[in-house]
C-alpha cells in the first residue's frame, strides 16, 4: 500500500517523535498496524488511535489514514 509506505517513511525520517496520533476513517486494523510501526520505529512515548470526525472523513473518504506527531525538537 503506497499510502501506508509513505506514512512509514515519514516516521523513519522524523527525528525524536515524542507523541503521535493515528487517525482513521474506516480501517481500524490498518491504523493499529501504523500505530505499532510508530511505536517500534519512531520511539514514540505515546501513540493515540482515534477515528476521524465526519468532516475530515467526508473529504478523506473510506480508508483514509493520517498521522500527527509532536517531536522533542525545539521550534
Amino acid at each position: 500500500n503506497t499510502g501506508v509506505q509513505r506514512l512509514h517513511k515519514f516516521v523513519r525520517d522524523t527525528a525524536d517523535i515524542r507523541d503521535a496520533a493515528v487517525v482513521y476513517s474506516t480501517t481500524q486494523q490498518e491504523a493499529e498496524k501504523v500505530s505499532e510501526y510508530i511505536t517500534r520505529h519512531g520511539n514514540a512515548e505515546r501513540v493515540f488511535l482515534t477515528r476521524m470526525g465526519p468532516i475530515i472523513g467526508a473529504h478523506g473518504g473510506p480508508g483514509a489514514l493520517l498521522i500527527a506527531v509532536r517531536t522533542g525538537q525545539d521550534s
